[in-house]
């Protein structure tokens, strides 16, 4: 039933883009652009970018309506935008999550939980999620191990893009589902031990060994309602190896 559950979620945001035919290359192509720019300047830092969209990607957002289409590039804008501002202010809050994530909390206008920060460190991998489960934010150190395209990060969601063990998967997706519907509070996941990550459209690591932290709901601070926007996600990376050979036969079926 749970497997039914999250099959049927991702159908519905995989196939909102598939029931497309009409085409917007013109956005595709700004933005391409500014995803080279973008990589251009962590170049500097240190880190290899990968700017390539997968085919599955690339067609999944030409047919998006242009709308939705100019929501990917507007949040990719806003991202882009914060990691130059903070380049030029001081190089030093780059490489720390929880300063770059506190900035872009405030560029969006979004209120966390009272204890989400007391139980991030600065060296966590950080990444914030929308309803759609699509990443629009993720912390530097995210580059040091995931080789996705970025353009794949900004368009499909976290099921699409990378492969666990369903069990997993189903814990984490109702995880979320609980911070979105649920209480305003940070939580830690339940019942998830450490486990493998692999990456469906890259040629990274083979596998990622992972141990999330915590997932907490982000409110709008120009809303009433504390209705959560989006969700923070925190992990740690352990290793690019395998815990167990029988995991291995898990994510590989």
């Amino acid at each position: 039933m749970a497997g039914e559950e999250i099959g049927k979620k991702r159908m519905r945001i995989v196939g909102k883009k598939l029931s497309r035919t009409k085409k917007f290359p013109k956005v595709f192509e700004n933005l391409q652009r500014k995803i080279e720019n973008f990589s251009n300047v962590l170049r500097a830092y240190g880190f290899t970018l990968n700017s390539e969209p997968s085919e599955f990607a690339k067609e999944c957002f030409l047919r998006l309506p242009q709308g939705a289409q100019r929501k990917i590039f507007q949040n990719f804008i806003l991202y882009a935008e914060l990691i130059e501002e903070l380049k030029r202010q001081n190089r030093q809050s780059l490489s720390d999550a929880r300063q770059l994530t506190w900035a872009f909390l405030k560029k969006l206008n979004l209120q966390p939980c009272s204890n989400t920060f007391s139980q991030i460190e600065s060296t966590d991998l950080i990444e914030i999620y929308s309803r759609d489960y699509i990443q629009i934010f993720r912390s530097l150190k995210f580059f040091e191990y995931y080789r996705c395209s970025v353009f794949d990060l900004l368009v499909l969601d976290w099921m699409t893009l990378f492969k666990r063990e369903a069990a997993i998967e189903e814990k984490i997706f109702f995880n979320m589902e609980a911070c979105f519907k649920g209480l305003p509070r940070a939580r830690s996941f339940e019942g998830i031990r450490d486990h493998e990550v692999r990456e469906r459209f890259s040629q990274g690591p083979e596998a990622l060994l992972v141990s999330l932290k915590t997932c907490s709901p982000l409110m709008s601070r120009s809303k009433k309602t504390k209705k959560a926007e989006v969700v923070l996600v925190t992990s740690v990376i352990l290793g690019p190896e395998w815990a167990d050979e029988q995991t291995q036969q898990l994510c590989s079926a």
